[in-house]
């Protein structure tokens, strides 16, 4: 997947908290969350997993 592409993911309430914690954990947001009689569609976009480099003392 690239960077900016959208995953949809089903499951059910349960996975719906372990994959939140994922997605937070990874940096790759949630753009939104469809709940159907307790059966869940996360759609998750691609974020970045890029390094951010400390600036350096010149």
């Amino acid at each position: 997947m690239e960077k900016g592409e959208i995953l949809e993911v089903h499951g059910n309430r349960f996975q719906q908290r372990e994959i939140t914690a994922w997605t937070n954990k990874f940096k790759h947001p949630i753009v939104k969350i469809e709940d159907v009689d307790g059966l869940v569609k996360i759609f998750i976009e691609k974020g970045g997993l890029t390094s951010v480099q400390p600036p350096k003392n010149v």
